[in-house]
């Protein structure tokens, strides 16, 4: 399930060389239950056949009028558009079926700009691109990358991924509209020797969901990673640290800014006296006394002020019993109580506690789903 689930939307494709890209873009959002309406220029369709656009659509699109009322349509996104499309729409021509849509349709209106970098860059469409800003448009990308001339520059068009987030953003619910929030995410690595340290299991994952959702319903966000293998998310700060030290320095940078702190991170709670020269076996078991890291959550809970701290507790047995345990030691609002199981599985459940003694059940099929049923939680 996501945002887009049972959506009406136009797509309109102009004749650029990221055309392509529309097929699959297409295909991504069937995939994902939506309905399209692919509405083409004429010189796009002389790139790429109407008939073609009509089979990975599962629409005929001869005539997009004769089959759509533009009062069913959800969202109007032109996808590739070139700077010509944008110079249109920025002072409202109406000269083929594709602008006429985009000036007919009362439904919210979405551009994914691609060309080239001296394009992207000229005055008259970095001020046609302002207009329609500040009209309520919203502009995806471009991106930095390989353009079709050969070069690289700002001017490529946003990967798809990006392109459905943005989608899902102008649907999410924006009860996190206006915050500012503070997630920790991933795991905290500690060195013992030169080459070797402790670590745990965290992918992140759920932290970095956590993040997505929230810009989904509009907030302003920084996120604090630890070492992940996961993408940049987009269109917020993200801080990368590889310590507990490096992480608590960062949460105590930015915490007075928050209004809602996550402590998403499976912090590492010990860490060596002194990092060793490469330990080898031929000198024995190295003798590694440890010391206590930051409590980052406890220092978030004592220094908070209209600050909304969330923690999260891993137990591997009473789990609510723990977590509540924790949640008053550390001064919590809300914890999140989930079970070791849950590490690195794509099913999860947890129970968000209150600070009134209450517990709400979430789970997702997916990090997504969870995460959006924890902000549910929260945010009631």
């Amino acid at each position: 399930m996501n945002y887009l689930t049972d959506k009406t939307i136009v797509l309109g494709v102009s004749a650029g060389a990221a055309i392509y890209k529309s097929l699959e873009f297409i295909r991504l959002l069937v995939k994902n239950g939506v309905k399209v309406y692919p509405v083409l220029t004429e010189n796009a369709a002389k790139m790429i056949s109407r008939e073609l656009f009509s089979a990975i659509a599962g629409e005929n699109i001869g005539d997009a009028m004769a089959h759509i009322s533009l009062k069913k349509a959800d969202l109007v996104c032109v996808l590739p558009a070139t700077a010509n499309i944008i110079s249109k729409i920025a002072y409202g021509f109406a000269d083929d079926l594709l602008t006429t849509t985009v000036l007919a349709s009362e439904a919210p209106l979405m551009v994914v700009p691609a060309m080239n970098d001296a394009m992207w860059r000229k005055p008259v469409i970095v001020e046609n691109v302002e207009k329609l800003r500040s009209r309520g448009v919203t502009l995806c990308g471009p991106v930095y990358g390989g353009l079709a001339c050969g070069d690289e520059g700002l001017g490529r068009m946003a990967p798809l991924d990006m392109v459905f987030a943005y989608m899902e953003r102008i649907f999410a619910p924006k009860n996190l509209s206006g915050k500012k929030i503070l997630i920790t995410a991933g795991p905290t690595v500690e060195m013992w020797d030169s080459v070797r340290c402790i670590t745990n299991l965290s992918s992140g994952k759920t932290g970095y969901s956590l993040a997505k959702e929230a810009w989904l319903r509009g907030a302003d966000v920084t996120l604090v990673s630890g070492p992940v293998a996961l993408e940049k998310p987009y269109d917020m700060e993200v801080a990368n640290v590889v310590s507990a030290d490096e992480m608590f320095e960062a949460v105590k940078a930015r915490f007075a800014g928050c209004s809602h702190f996550v402590s998403c991170a499976a912090v590492c709670d010990f860490k060596p006296q002194k990092i060793f020269g490469k330990m080898k076996k031929a000198y024995g078991v190295p003798d590694v006394k440890w010391l206590p890291t930051p409590d980052i959550l406890k220092w978030a809970g004592e220094n908070k002020k209209r600050q909304v701290v969330v923690g999260f507790a891993l137990e591997d047995s009473d789990v609510e019993a723990n977590a509540k345990v924790k949640m008053v030691e550390k001064n919590c609002d809300f914890m999140v109580a989930n079970h070791i199981s849950n590490i690195g599985a794509e099913s999860s459940f947890a129970t968000v506690l209150s600070g009134n003694g209450s517990g709400v059940s979430v789970s997702g099929n997916k990090s997504h789903e969870l995460a959006s049923s924890i902000w549910d939680a929260i945010m009631v």
